[in-house]
């Protein structure tokens, strides 16, 4: 059970974007999280956008400084609100979305720097994590499938191969003890290990009989790992 929705590496950026005019310098810090290896942008953009020593409004093409345009917004009182897009210096688009005064909320796309969709997500105001997420890999092919209830609870996670193939399951079967089941799978679909964990004090604990699986799908072993 290597795989599991665990955040594994957490970094802060800050780039810095030259608007229209003179007097018009944003910083925006974004939160970099890499999850099993792929990175997620799940930062909001917090910082205030100021115009002449008052906090802007209206909308603001910001640019590279080779002139591209890097994102496009509407500002209320300093703060991105509204329909919000973001590039690669490339001219590509980069991200795509709705923000409530510089969060995230409702639909938003990402894409690879080549033009390819990267990730998709369905943002609520109130929670971290979106509420439906898919990341797919460059050739298009669902890499990881995911959805989360209130309070941030995982309700399933899906993994797959580069192939298409389902690599791991993860399903909540109890929510009032946050108990998981797992299948993971050989890279030919044949089920190579399956059991339960649970979330105790916000990380993972196994427990019970977990069953181990050959390439054909045949019973090797089982282990028990204890009571919860």
């Amino acid at each position: 059970m290597k795989n599991l929705l665990v955040f594994t590496f957490l970094a802060f950026n800050t780039i810095t974007i030259f608007g229209q005019s003179n007097d018009t310098l944003l910083n925006i810090s974004f939160a970099d999280i890499v999850l099993d290896g792929w990175r997620y942008d799940m930062g909001n953009i917090s910082a205030t956008r100021y115009c002449n020593g008052a906090p802007c409004n209206g909308e603001f093409i910001d640019t590279f400084p080779n002139g591209k345009v890097q994102s496009k917004s509407f500002e209320i009182d300093g703060k991105a609100h509204g329909h919000y897009e973001r590039y690669f210096e490339n001219g590509q688009l980069m991200m795509r979305g709705t923000l409530d005064l510089g969060k995230r909320i409702g639909f938003w796309e990402f894409y690879y720097e080549n033009g390819q969709l990267e990730f998709e997500a369905t943002y609520s105001i109130k929670y971290f994590y979106p509420r439906t997420a898919i990341h797919y890999f460059e050739n298009g092919n669902i890499a990881l499938k995911s959805a989360y209830a209130d309070e941030d609870v995982m309700l399933y996670q899906h993994e797959f191969y580069e192939d298409g193939t389902k690599e791991t399951s993860i399903e909540l079967i109890d929510i009032k003890e946050l108990i998981y089941e797992e299948i993971r799978y050989h890279p030919n679909g044949q089920i190579r290990e399956r059991g339960k964990f649970r979330e105790v004090d916000g990380s993972w604990k196994v427990f019970g009989t977990w069953s181990y699986y050959d390439t054909f799908g045949v019973f090797v072993y089982s282990e028990n790992l204890g009571e919860f």
